[in-house]
């Protein structure tokens, strides 16, 4: 098989190193095509929160084979990560990561790419026979690495020697399975990676490395150890049935009364309810979006997520700081522009839709999506609810909060509003809710305000394995 390759760089105040790394790179692999040792390269540099020079200095190196993709500060891992997601909609069938330090050099990266051969990946190590490291560690770190290694067999009984060097290699398919599945993304994250790769079946080769420890490491590892033995520990636990324990709860990014007012005056829609001076009104729909949220903490591995119909963009602060990767859609985007610039959101893709039925998404391409109060104004949601099931991925599940149209909703609708019902309110959610469960499992059902007065409905439903 030839051999197409995406390597992955993340970077984080490398303006010092960066530049030097992807030259020779660059070099080294544009040489290897040229002699038709592999197919085709890409690299991928993913900027974590840089606030030096890095980006510019990476924009003077630009050319086909580099690609620029930058994010908030999230952690090295959510760096990787979000390369992994680029290089998987891309061609290339190994899929790697190196540090931007050039302590990996592109001939002891290359090492790896000729000794994957049928296994799920090959990992640098150096601390098997045959690696060779310059300058030679001192013994403090080779103890504090070696007690590390201890630690992470105990708990997560994975035989490799050496889980943090920042070379890695694997095929396509390995990371599409564990993709989903990875949880942490800063001091255990490689150590989680290659733990999913042997829950999935993935077999991985530990090859001897040339490694050269490098000058301005932003790494202390004496410093970090402790940091890294309890994401160990709580990656056991995330993995056990005691993740209950420690699984974080999710919270509400409210956006504040003047900034509201602020949106409702520029004339962006379904602003007024969430800065409504009745606040029994203004409770019930931050509430609202409260229960959405809280209705995806159960889901695993939920990195992906779409907000249907984002209205004003209300939600889009809560879901950007809840998870890494999130999709706005609606037919009029200016008001959701305005709140990205607001608060600067650097991991939300805003996309203008229209009025087909059609999702422009790959299939199996979210983990969660959240409808709120959206589906009633679709005549017949059936066929926007067969779109969800395709860009659902398995195991994903469809989130949904919808007005029930019944007595109490029409009586608060024309004294408390003083509105008609909208012309394009054509349904409820009870019917929505219904057209659900043909593609869907619904898996938990809530009512709002309460059981005897219910205003709103809100249901989570499933993609089944």
């Amino acid at each position: 098989m030839k051999k197409s390759l995406s390597i992955i760089i993340p970077a984080y105040n490398e303006e010092l190193r960066i530049k030097d790394t992807l030259k020779a790179y660059l070099g080294f692999f544009k040489e290897k095509k040229k002699n038709k040792e592999i197919e085709d390269f890409e690299i991928l540099v993913v900027l974590n929160g840089c606030k030096d020079n890095t980006k510019k200095i990476v924009q003077q190196q630009i050319c086909k084979e580099l690609i620029l993709l930058e994010f908030e500060r999230a952690g090295k891992g959510f760096a990787i990560m979000q390369g992994f997601r680029k290089a998987l909609e891309r061609k290339m069938n190994i899929i790697g990561f190196v540090d931007a330090d050039m302590a990996t050099t592109p001939e002891a990266f290359y090492n790896l790419v000729l000794n994957i051969g049928n296994y799920g990946g090959v990992i640098a190590s150096r601390y098997i026979k045959g690696a060779k490291i310059s300058p030679k560690q001192t013994i403090q770190r080779i103890i504090a690495s070696r007690i590390f290694n201890l630690w992470i067999k105990i708990f997560l009984v994975i035989n490799y020697q050496d889980t943090q060097c920042g070379a890695k290699l694997f095929r396509r398919e390995a990371i599409e399975k564990v993709i989903n599945e990875l949880t942490m993304t800063k001091w255990a994250f490689d150590v989680d990676l290659l733990y999913k790769m042997k829950k999935n079946g993935f077999k991985i080769k530990e090859v001897p490395t040339v490694w050269s420890d490098k000058k301005y490491s932003t790494i202390n590892f004496m410093k970090s150890g402790p940091l890294m033995a309890l994401a160990v520990a709580r990656l056991r636990l995330l993995n056990s049935p005691f993740k209950f324990l420690i699984k974080p709860k999710m919270k509400i990014n409210k956006i504040p009364d003047g900034n509201l007012r602020k949106m409702k005056d520029m004339k962006f829609r379904e602003v007024g309810d969430y800065c409504h001076k009745n606040p029994l009104i203004k409770w019930l729909f931050w509430k609202r979006l409260k229960t959405m949220l809280k209705m995806a903490e159960g889901i695993n591995g939920v990195k992906r997520v779409l907000d249907f119909g984002a209205g004003s963009g209300i939600f889009m602060p809560t879901l950007a700081k809840n998870f890494p990767e999130v999709y706005s859609l609606d037919l009029e985007v200016s008001s959701i522009e305005y709140v990205k610039e607001l608060y600067r959101l650097k991991n939300v893709n805003i996309i203008t839709g229209d009025d087909s039925n059609r999702l422009p998404f790959k299939d199996d391409f979210f983990d969660v999506i959240f409808a709120a109060d959206v589906l009633e104004h679709f005549k017949d949601s059936y066929y926007i609810q067969e779109e969800f099931k395709r860009v659902l991925r398995k195991g994903g599940c469809l989130v949904v909060s919808g007005p029930t149209e019944n007595i109490f909703y029409r009586l608060a609708r024309k004294y408390v509003y003083k509105q008609k019902k909208p012309e394009d309110h054509y349904t409820d959610v009870y019917d929505v809710m219904k057209k659900t469960s043909r593609f869907l499992k619904i898996e938990k059902k809530k009512t709002l305000p309460c059981l005897l007065i219910p205003g709103f409905k809100i249901y989570k439903a499933k993609k089944a394995n």
